[in-house]
């Protein structure tokens, strides 16, 4: 995939804040499984292409360890999201689908801008600041049931001194 700005505003993937850590929560175990296994595939490539074997020190790569295009990994998207058939949604949706989700949990906006790896907030903002009115009322209903449950205060008048 491309370095660089990807037109509107956002780095693409290897470009913006460039190597930073990223929580994965529970996801974290199979992540590092998943890229385990990568690692493994890629071994083997190296070994069957020889010298033909350009390392380019890339995570995902072709079977000579090339960058993989663009066109390619959005073919292989589509089949496999057709295959399991999920919603008709490209690749890079699920960058703003997961940005979505962030915002609608409650996520500050500046862990989201930096787990993007936007350069400043104001790309985070300019790209999907119009989500946050919702985000805002369900912040607003949560106080609210939050302070449904807490008891009432009686206060006592003061006498006189």
């Amino acid at each position: 995939m491309a370095t660089g700005a990807t037109g509107n505003g956002e780095e693409a993937a290897g470009g913006g804040a460039g190597r930073r850590p990223l929580e994965l929560g529970r996801a974290r175990r199979r992540a590092i499984e998943a890229l385990h296994r990568q690692r493994t595939m890629q071994a083997k490539d190296r070994l069957a292409a020889g010298p033909a074997y350009e390392d380019h020190d890339l995570v995902f790569s072709t079977s000579r360890g090339r960058g993989l295009l663009e066109t390619n990994v959005s073919r292989s998207f589509r089949r496999l999201r057709d295959c399991l058939e999920l919603p008709l949604h490209p690749l890079y949706g699920l960058r703003h689908a997961a940005a979505s989700m962030q915002i609608a949990a409650g996520v500050p906006i500046e862990i989201i801008s930096k787990r993007l790896g936007h350069r400043n907030i104001s790309v985070t903002m300019d790209i999907y600041g119009h989500l946050l009115p919702e985000a805002n009322r369900e912040a607003a209903r949560r106080v609210d049931e939050f302070l449904a449950g807490v008891p009432k205060v009686v206060h006592r008048k003061r006498s006189p001194e």
